[in-house]
């Protein structure tokens, strides 16, 4: 019997009891006895700071008197004195290690038992079962972090964006095992605490990164040597102690991590552990992804625009990626001597215990509007942490961010190279113009091809201009679109990134940035049609041209031609219903609804209610008129398939779709019908929209060089000599099983 997704109770009993776990007694001496030890050590550094003030005040004392008894100055005094000036520096220098300011922590939110009772109840359940004392606060971050300490417990929103309830129990289990009783947890927090002392000062000094800097001239960096080597020689007793330190600190962590993953085994079994230990380290890998790609320490004026929710942009990279082998010597734990994730995983599979819980449902449910603590969380790390001025930077969804990276719009770039800056990753070059008749010959395609030339040379600044500016605007009609998204579910957005901040005036804005692309367009289709032209006669002068004439990559190009020429006009006739699909889904995934959890507004639903429809209507737009295309290359079973099949959106799936979002938003439970049809969507709309402009982009590639081929070839056969010697056909299919269109 599974418990109701409503709640993150359990299956076991309401009086938990405490998991069935090997006995730590030897564990908590063997605690004490190293929490000793590194007393032992920083009284050692303190004595060797006072033993060098000692020495150093008694050879001034030595060197003042000798100077009175003898009366007189003698020259050996300026070398006593400069070796007593030495000695009072490094007096110095030792005594300043005592004072090194720690670095700063990352800033945190709590959240509070009143607004928050489902986590609390959780971490009561979790902590009766190891047998440790309840957290009294949960603090939350953007990161991808989890941390127990006495009284707090550190989750970073990363974490439970792609884990199920089940997963993240046993990864907060783990965490609360550290507190338990009878494993000498204050001990455990002494040896932590000192760890964390020397490593401040050891590997934090503000004098060494000062000293080690290389800004500034040759002179200045010279000057600097002398300084950073005696803070180097002056830091060596704190490191040789920190290093006696670790060898006793070591193996005691890696007992305390083996007896808490031993906890967490217990409690959800073995191979449950251990998919939730490798989930982790792939969300911790694109957390820290995230962090190296948009912070920019050295010039923070430079960053003008930031995902307004990481821990959302972090789950949509996973779901997105298929990386899921772990590095040796790699971890993810807050203590930075744990065994590494791969030696926990292979620990946690090999472990017999099948778990005595059965979590259901996400891990971000036990989070009462997860998506908006998300969000929040994401804007106090920029503010906090980072420095930045958030009026001074604009807020992107997700969706942008992920489009704005897709891997096939560098086939587009290479496209522009050809094209001039003149394609655009989401316009086609067809159904412009009328249809050619076949009774034109080659004089005049080759004339008409020219003339296309001349004139794209005269006026293609006028088309990069006003793409450029059909882009920009396209882009800010989805910025209007999600923002009132989020004001109709009742969240808040960023007013200065707009006109206006009021669900009227941005209807407003809407209409007049949508009348401003309808007007580009003409301007638009006007310049395309020229392109079309020009490809149409060098695409129709390739093929009248016999294969024995051609160069053999040439002709080899020629053999696909009807099949990517096929896909390119099935694909971008059909740009205008993809394009109202993107706009209307990023909207949707502003609220972000698959990770939302427990919603208890009426407005979010109300919201969710209103853009599905949306959703649904143009995906059956685009879907039906691609049911209608067939896919022209070979599968792999030799069935024949539509486009729409091959790009994962049958007929069934559609229809399953639209009766299972239906079906999540009519349901009983409210409060969760938000994430489940966020969920549904991923799951399919997404991959739907990636292979679509994938394969779109992949035939525009084609396309554009056997255009590119055709017209050198035709126009100056020298430069398609070159162009044919440095030829890599770029898209992934097997061209030797191609099939004949006509079968």
């Amino acid at each position: 019997m599974s418990p109701s997704p409503s709640s993150p109770q359990t299956t076991a009993p309401s009086q938990p009891t405490r998991l069935d776990v090997p006995s730590t007694g030897p564990l908590a001496l063997m605690t004490g006895f190293a929490a000793v030890y590194g007393i032992i050590c920083l009284l050692g550094f303190l004595a060797v700071v006072i033993a060098a003030s000692l020495a150093a005040l008694w050879h001034g004392h030595v060197l003042v008197s000798s100077m009175v008894f003898d009366q007189g100055f003698r020259w050996q005094n300026v070398a006593a004195f400069a070796a007593m000036a030495v000695e009072l520096w490094f007096c110095i220098l030792l005594f300043r290690q005592m004072l090194t300011p720690a670095v700063k922590s990352q800033t945190r939110q709590e959240l509070l038992t009143a607004d928050q009772p489902h986590i609390h109840a959780l971490m009561k359940d979790l902590s009766t079962r190891v047998g440790a004392t309840p957290p009294a606060s949960i603090i939350v971050d953007s990161s991808a972090e989890l941390a127990a300490t006495p009284g707090h417990l550190r989750i970073g929103l990363s974490t439970p964006v792609a884990l199920s309830m089940n997963q993240f129990a046993g990864l907060l289990a783990h965490e609360l095992a550290f507190l338990a009783t009878g494993r000498g947890a204050r001990a455990f927090r002494v040896m932590n605490w000192t760890d964390h002392w020397f490593l401040l000062r050891v590997r934090h000094d503000p004098w060494l990164k000062t000293f080690s800097s290389r800004k500034g001239r040759p002179i200045q960096r010279l000057s600097r040597i002398p300084m950073w080597l005696s803070v180097m020689i002056a830091s060596l007793p704190m490191r040789l102690l920190h290093s006696l330190f670790t060898l006793a600190y070591k193996p005691v962590v890696h007992a305390q991590v083996s007896a808490s993953d031993k906890c967490a085994t217990a409690l959800i079994g073995g191979p449950q552990y251990a998919d939730a230990l490798t989930l982790r380290a792939r969300l911790s890998a694109f957390r820290q992804q995230c962090e190296d790609h948009y912070h920019q320490p050295e010039d923070p004026l430079a960053v003008t625009e930031l995902p307004d929710n990481i821990p959302l942009l972090i789950g949509r990279r996973y779901h997105l990626s298929d990386v899921s082998a772990l590095v040796t010597g790699v971890r993810n734990h807050w203590l930075r001597l744990a065994p590494d994730d791969l030696f926990r995983v292979q620990t946690a599979r090999e472990a017999s215990d099948s778990g005595v819980f059965d979590f259901s449902g996400s891990a971000t449910q036990c989070v009462v509007s997860f998506h908006e603590q998300a969000r929040r969380a994401t804007h106090f790390h920029y503010q906090n942490d980072w420095g930045l001025v958030l009026s001074q930077i604009k807020m992107i969804n997700v969706d942008e961010c992920l489009h704005a990276g897709r891997d096939s719009n560098e086939l587009v770039t290479t496209m522009n190279r050809y094209l001039k800056g003149l394609a655009h990753p989401e316009r086609a070059f067809c159904g412009l113009t009328r249809e050619r008749h076949n009774d034109s010959d080659d004089a005049t395609l080759k004339r008409e091809l020219r003339d296309c030339r001349s004139w794209l040379a005269k006026y293609g600044d006028r088309l990069t201009t006003s793409l450029s500016e059909w882009s920009r605007t396209w882009r800010l009609v989805r910025a209007i679109e999600a923002a009132l998204a989020l004001l109709n579910a009742g969240m808040t957005i960023h007013r200065q990134q707009f006109a206006s901040g009021t669900t009227e005036g941005l209807r407003e804005e809407l209409q007049r940035q949508m009348d401003v692309m309808e007007n580009l367009e003409g301007v638009l289709k006007d310049f395309e049609s020229r392109l079309e032209t020009l490809m149409a006669c060098c695409l129709e002068l390739l093929w009248r041209t016999p294969e024995s004439e051609l160069p053999d990559k040439i002709s080899s190009i020629r053999k696909t031609l009807p099949h990517w020429v096929l896909i390119y006009e099935a694909l971008g006739l059909n740009l205008p219903a993809l394009r109202d699909l993107i706009t209307a889904y990023h909207a949707f995934n502003a609220l972000g609804a698959e990770v939302s959890g427990r919603v208890e507004s009426a407005a979010f639903l109300m919201t969710v209610k209103t853009l599905v429809p949306r959703i649904m209507q143009h995906l059956a737009r685009v879907t039906s008129a691609l049911h209608d295309w067939p896919y022209p290359f070979a599968t792999i079973d030799g069935q024949r398939m539509t486009l729409a099949d091959h790009l994962g959106m049958t007929k069934f799936t559609a229809d399953e779709l639209a009766v299972s979002c239906a079906k999540s938003i009519s349901g009983t439970d409210h409060k969760l019908a938000g994430q489940e049809v966020g969920r549904k969507l991923l799951e399919t709309v997404s991959p739907f929209i990636d292979n679509y402009l994938d394969l779109y982009h992949q035939a525009f590639g084609w396309v554009t060089k056997a255009t590119q081929l055709a017209e050198w070839h035709f126009v100056d056969p020298m430069m398609a000599m070159r162009l044919v010697d440095n030829l890599e056909i770029e898209p992934g299919v097997d061209e030797t099983s191609i099939p004949a269109l006509s079968a």
